[in-house]
């Protein structure tokens, strides 16, 4: 396996940074070739008035078309010092209240272009977001090269371009983001929106038992007297998870709980402003029902938590790309088996969704909770991912009655049902603390779990094999499932 420096992106191999007069000149030819300065610069006063805010300029900064015509090359634009450095002042006026009109962008490019073409398209767009012209800038890079064939192959791909992806973040000016749009290396432009965990619905009560529910139902067919002691039991001989890895990406793991037993670790990533540690609490709980020694489904794995998410629980999207790759990464140099759970959700975002769909195909394996909005699962990400869509599982919730929660989110994506109510798992401020949190948050993790136990067992099963081992096992007991699969998380102890 080869991953090498040729692969990343870096500024240490330009020849040469570009003086500030040939870089505006530059992007003022780019900006004249789509007619947009033009028109920003040349009419004053157009009829009807358009909407302010598809004028990329203050009208007060509008030159008469007598002035400066910028079609013909002998006036007064192109000679003459003063009309010179009147036309230039303009242009960088019309950047700047350009760039004020930014948002945040995800660029993905085509991973079956050369490498060489996308190191320098992306060196070329890192040129031109001069910060002093306002034009914006990069925030996350993205270097997945594509797998070696042979683990390609094991992970079903059918080449090895569909285990690839490049691309970038930052916050972009509109017309550069047309630009990039039509260029023929630009898979997508997404909008770069704020995902955030699966809103959680606080109990009222905590409730007292020897095993959480959640795992006392996995283990049976049919559910147990909850209010009977002796049922209250969560029973597993089967493999622990030992010998894979779990990624959390979530608002981070207290990795010094005790209940994770030292197996518990938290990188931290470049790129993005990271607390260390768990200041949220969601992250560590999502950890414990997934993998702790009390709480947890699979009570042996290595889990890793990425802190993509801030205190408040929301966090870009790219930055849950940026965590997605550092597990696939991490899987290729390891080898081991690895799942990761994502109980974040957000608005339907494509560069995200193929950023998991390409995990898949590196041997990752994706667990997602399905939302908490009573909605259509397959209008969000990373929920649309269900169903026969891809290899990722997406989770919905159901009470101790087996009902659907009412909070969770439905529909054709959704590939099975798991515990998600009144949940026990660990707390974030102490060593030895624990709460109850509800939510397809929890419900996701058990079956992240899961999946990590069928691995410890059968190591070699591809993320397609797993999806479809998992759905089948599955038992058709959820009620009310509301017009989803009545298919529930289920974990033979015989397997």
């Amino acid at each position: 396996m080869r991953l090498h420096a040729t692969h990343s992106f870096s500024a240490a191999g330009r020849a040469r940074r570009p003086t500030p007069i040939l870089l505006l000149l530059t992007l003022l030819s780019v900006l004249l070739a789509t007619g947009h300065l033009i028109h920003a610069i040349a009419d004053p006063d157009p009829q009807p008035q358009p909407d302010p805010a598809s004028i990329p300029i203050d009208a007060a900064n509008a030159q008469d078309d007598s002035e400066i015509d910028p079609v013909d090359s002998n006036n007064a634009a192109f000679g003459g010092q003063a009309a010179l450095g009147a036309f230039t002042r303009n242009a960088v006026s019309s950047l700047l209240q350009l760039a004020a009109k930014g948002d945040n962008y995800i660029v993905e490019l085509k991973p079956e272009v050369p490498v060489n073409d996308i190191m320098q398209h992306v060196s070329w767009v890192e040129n031109r977001l001069n910060v002093d012209l306002g034009l914006g800038h990069l925030v996350h890079k993205f270097a997945l090269p594509p797998a070696p064939a042979d683990l390609a192959a094991e992970a079903g791909a059918a080449s090895v371009t569909e285990t690839a992806f490049y691309g970038y973040s930052g916050t972009l000016n509109p017309i550069l983001v047309e630009a990039l749009k039509a260029l023929p290396i630009v898979r997508s432009v997404s909008k770069d929106d704020v995902a955030s965990i699966v809103q959680t619905q606080q109990p009222t009560a905590l409730m007292q038992r020897d095993a959480p529910w959640g795992l006392s139902r996995i283990c049976r067919v049919r559910p147990p007297n909850y209010n009977d002691v002796n049922q209250r039991t969560f029973v597993y001989n089967f493999q622990r998870g030992l010998g894979t890895d779990v990624f959390v990406l979530d608002t981070g793991v207290r990795t010094s709980h005790r209940d994770f037993q030292g197996r518990a670790s938290q990188p931290i990533l470049q790129g993005f402003a990271q607390q260390g540690g768990d200041p949220n609490g969601h992250g560590t709980h999502v950890a414990g029902i997934c993998c702790s020694r009390t709480y947890g489904v699979s009570k042996g794995p290595r889990v890793i938590g990425i802190q993509v998410l801030g205190a408040g629980g929301t966090g870009p999207w790219s930055n849950v790309i940026k965590g997605v790759e550092y597990a696939v990464q991490s899987r290729r140099q390891t080898k081991r088996p690895t799942v990761i759970n994502i109980s974040i959700v957000g608005n339907f975002n494509q560069a995200l969704n193929n950023a998991l769909v390409a995990a898949t195909r590196n041997g990752v394996h994706v667990v997602v909770a399905a939302g908490n909005s009573n909605q259509d699962t397959c209008r969000t990400s990373p929920g649309s991912l269900g169903g026969r869509n891809s290899d990722v599982l997406v989770v919905g919730a159901v009470g101790q009655s087996d009902n659907m929660s009412g909070f969770s989110n439905w529909g054709a994506c959704v590939d099975l049902s798991a515990p998600g109510e009144f949940i026990m798992s660990l707390g974030h401020w102490a060593d030895d603390a624990r709460k109850d949190m509800s939510g397809t948050s929890m419900a996701s993790p058990h079956a992240a779990g899961a999946v990590s136990v069928v691995l410890s067992r059968h190591p070699n099963l591809t993320p397609a094999q797993a999806k479809k081992f998992m759905v089948d096992m599955a038992q058709p007991m959820v009620k009310n499932s509301k017009g989803s699969t009545n298919k529930l998380l289920y974990l033979n102890p015989r397997l």
